[in-house]
């Protein structure tokens, strides 16, 4: 997946200028072993000391991991492709679904209500998540919501999975903040 990343920011003047422009190249697989074609890319992260508009170092060049959780104050905002799920029941096998659920980054003290879906989950955090192209579920407790292109999300630290049941990708945009 290429994600043209163009990063702002003001020289010792104040006049602004691209600083980097470039395909944003901290990916991730985190279900490789089960769906290569699910790719999560980190564009940005930020800490609550490092808060500014200031643009002083990328703060995922040297990240290999970026949590699905930041911290509280922290801010993650990523690009994931949901491809159709068409390996759900590889995850009945317990330690597979374990180790997917460490490598996403998942804490292992949240709830996971796997009689919904294998892969619930909640995170202390607010999500704003965009749909921006082809169609996916948000799975919830008590109920399920049909999302299209154009479709938004706030998620509020609240049980929850994404559900692609169509034949085509789902490409999605998240803002998360540490709550």
């Amino acid at each position: 997946m290429n994600i043209r990343r163009i990063v702002t920011a003001s020289d010792d003047k104040g006049l602004s200028y691209v600083k980097q422009d470039s395909i944003a190249d901290n990916i991730d697989k985190p279900l490789e072993e089960i769906s290569p074609e699910f790719t999560v890319v980190n564009l940005w992260t930020t800490t609550g000391q490092s808060l500014s508009p200031e643009f002083k170092e990328d703060p995922v060049a040297h990240q290999k991991k970026v949590p699905v959780s930041p911290s509280k104050n922290n801010t993650s905002f990523r690009f994931v492709n949901f491809p159709p799920e068409n390996y759900l029941a590889q995850l009945e096998d317990s330690a597979l679904k374990e180790r997917i659920f460490e490598r996403a980054g998942f804490d292992k003290n949240e709830p996971k209500n796997s009689k919904r879906h294998p892969l619930m989950h909640q995170t202390q955090t607010i999500d704003y998540a965009i749909v921006l192209s082809g169609e996916i579920f948000l799975l919830l407790d008590k109920e399920e919501v049909s999302l299209k292109a154009g479709d938004v999300v706030i998620q509020c630290g609240t049980t929850h999975t994404w559900n692609n049941r169509s034949n085509k990708d789902c490409l999605m945009g998240f803002v998360v903040l540490g709550a």
